[in-house]
């Protein structure tokens, strides 16, 4: 029986320790003072210390419970409410018109008189609960868990009173808490319905509770977090939390009026662009924040650490009503130390107006960003740029009517681009250079003509666009007379990239760029040597195709320095004028032979450059060769026996054949020729 006693008050004890079973639904309260008799402590059994603590709290009853393993009372306090008579009918113990009760956590106390019959515990759930008779007059009932019923409960006289609720150590950090005990209790019963334990009383009076409401981590419904109803509740929650005087803290106890505002104009989504559809809770959302929180915000200074806060709440500004934005830019820009407003501004500046769709920005916030911020900070900043890469034409247009500089160093590469707002920039750039109010940088501008050459490089096909792009950097102030001045990339490293683009090297040279004639240079792709000549007569695309060379950059390569009859210094020992046919251009060709290149010259095996035009059958350059120098020798070859027709016969070149033939040139060494499958 005494081990029967034992377990039953322990049981009744963890009822009261852990404390985590939702209060009991009750809302109709009775007079104050009518539970006032069951204030006191109490003990579980005679003799032993108090382990339960009834007191008055302004205008609340509330429960202190003893935890003997600690040694100490613990720090969650317990809200009682008082019961009606209609209600004492749920409770298993004789009451007089003198008894009343007060309900929380699960459990009643009952102030009643000595003899009262009340309903014990059972010994299991099969046996019925035994009738007791109350020695003391004031019970403790439960009627829930695995052994149900009521005991008595022995006042203490002189017991050490619990700690008051609001102590330094509630809170993290010592801090103390920002909202009572009462106020807590007071709290809408759907607040608190889903959780009840003590880390939930302590997130609700110290703030985290708070924070995670408008930082968007807590949901106070099963509804999902972006469903009107899940918002709705999280909106009414924060409004009775403010009211109640609570202040979004981070774990560590810290204010964080500014993370948590700017996390909740944000939600979880990036600054809505101001031309798109702004949802209908989301406008509700904007509409909150003005009435409630703006107006805190302003009575709250930042910490140095909030700076971070401070402008990506300043980025979301753009969507709210243009009065709230302005009154809220207004308050980010009073919390800023005076001596410090240029560099706010031009962080203001790149967090605003660089993040978002300057073009649909409201009027009045985009006139008071450029405003406050000056025309200095724009230029020094790359918003302009962000406008143009997100092809905003708007926010071009109106970014260069309210001042911004069309030279900004930022913006320039997107006079490369095609995009309707780099075509509008572009425009504006053209005619303010062309109207003499300023030019480009020089760094600027020559970054101009490296980019058009690497466009043209990755394209590989040496199309028209990148001669427009290096016609349209010079127009723009680019000096191709300092193309190679590069501080770290080797002067013919940078001759290699030229020449695989040799669309643009024609207006390069004619621009004046100075290219040294006789400076060997490193060819990438087979780590030969050659000279600039050379390399532009044997330049491949990526697919292994001869490029479009152009006769006009061969006139003014030799015109520069005559290297016409030049060897190529490649493995190859090939004359010049050898991939000069190569192009099948006869233009190029025909360059060459005015500049006095050979046709007779032999490569390292022998053969005489003319012999090239077999390869692909090239009769009209043979024809054109032989005009230019009519002494050419038509029977020259490096093997007596095969004569230059029969290698014609040979390697199937028969338009060529027939002019050699024509021409009286000899055939010899036809078959051996087949034969040994020999080939130039």
């Amino acid at each position: 029986m005494h081990e029967k006693k034992r377990t039953t008050t322990k049981f009744l004890l963890s009822k009261l320790k852990s404390l985590v079973i939702g209060i009991v639904a009750l809302c109709i309260y009775a007079e104050a003072h009518a539970c006032d008799g069951l204030i006191g402590s109490y003990a579980v059994q005679e003799g032993e210390l108090a382990r339960i603590w009834i007191e008055h709290q302004e205008q609340d009853y509330v429960l202190s419970t003893y935890d003997p393993e600690q040694k100490a009372w613990t720090s969650y306090q317990v809200p009682l409410t008082p019961m009606t008579r209609e209600q004492f009918s749920q409770i298993p113990v004789q009451m007089d018109a003198a008894s009343c009760a007060l309900a929380g956590a699960g459990v009643f106390f009952v102030k009643t008189f000595s003899g009262a019959q009340f309903s014990g515990v059972a010994a299991s759930q099969n046996v019925a609960a035994p009738m007791r008779t109350s020695k003391t007059g004031t019970v403790l009932v439960s009627l829930e868990g695995f052994a149900p019923g009521g005991m008595d409960l022995f006042p203490v006289r002189q017991a050490i009173k619990p700690p008051a609720a609001a102590k330094s150590e509630y809170c993290a950090h010592g801090m103390a808490t920002d909202m009572s005990l009462s106020a807590f209790h007071a709290l809408p019963p759907d607040l608190k319905r889903l959780r009840q334990s003590e880390n939930f009383q302590r997130e609700v009076m110290c703030g985290q509770y708070l924070h995670g409401l408008m930082a968007g981590s807590e949901n106070p419904t099963s509804s999902p977090a972006n469903d009107a109803l899940a918002r709705a509740a999280v909106l009414r929650h924060i409004r009775v939390l403010l009211a109640a005087g609570s202040v979004p803290r981070t774990a560590n106890g810290e204010s964080a009026w500014w993370e948590a505002s700017r996390r909740f104009l944000a939600g979880s989504e990036p600054p809505i662009f101001p031309n798109q559809t702004i949802p209908a809770m989301r406008q509700d959302y904007y509409a909150f924040f003005a009435e409630e929180i703006l107006p805190r915000l302003a009575a709250s200074r930042p910490d140095p650490a909030d700076h971070g806060n401070t402008w990506l709440l300043a980025r979301h500004t753009v969507n709210l009503p243009d009065d709230v934005a302005l009154r809220t830019l207004d308050v980010i820009k009073t919390m800023q130390v005076p001596g410090e407003l240029v560099k706010f501004h031009k962080y203001l500046v790149d967090e605003v107006l660089g993040k978002v769709r300057v073009g649909a920005i409201a009027k009045p916030v985009f006139d008071w960003l450029t405003r406050e911020a000056g025309m200095a900070a724009l230029d020094a900043s790359s918003v302009l740029d962000h406008v143009i890469v997100h092809d905003d034409v708007a926010g071009v247009r109106r970014l260069l009517a309210a001042g911004a500089s069309p030279l900004n160093r930022w913006a320039a590469p997107n006079v490369l681009s095609q995009s309707a707002a780099a075509t509008a920039y572009k425009s504006a750039l053209i005619e303010y250079i062309h109207g003499g109010k300023g030019k480009l940088q020089p760094d600027v501008a020559n970054d101009l003509l490296r980019r058009a050459l690497d466009d043209c490089n990755g394209n590989g096909n040496g199309n028209g666009n990148g001669n427009d792009a290096i016609s349209l950097a010079f127009l723009l102030g680019a000096d191709p007379t300092r193309f190679f001045l590069h501080p770290t990339i080797p002067k013919n490293v940078l001759a290699v990239r030229l020449l695989y683009c040799p669309s643009v090297l024609g207006p390069l040279l004619k621009a004046g760029m100075r290219l040294d004639q006789r400076y060997p240079l490193s060819i990438a792709r087979d780590g030969e040597t050659d000279t600039p000549l050379g390399g532009y007569l044997r330049m491949r695309d990526p697919a292994g195709r001869l490029s479009a060379q152009s006769a006009d950059v061969v006139r003014m390569l030799l015109s520069s320095h005559n290297n016409a009859n030049e060897v190529a210094n490649n493995g190859s020992g090939n004359p010049l004028l050898k991939y000069a046919i190569d192009t099948g251009s006869m233009d190029i060709v025909k360059t060459m032979l005015d500049f006095g290149a050979a046709p007779q010259a032999k490569d390292t095996e022998g053969f005489p450059a003319w012999l090239r035009v077999l390869d692909g059958d090239k009769d009209d350059i043979l024809l054109q060769i032989m005009q230019a120098r009519p002494d050419l020798d038509l029977n020259a070859s490096p093997d007596e026996r095969i004569t230059p027709l029969a290698y014609a016969e040979c390697l199937g070149a028969p338009r060529v054949a027939s002019i050699l033939r024509q021409r009286g040139a000899l055939e010899k060494g036809t078959a051996l020729c087949r034969q040994a499958g020999k080939r130039t």
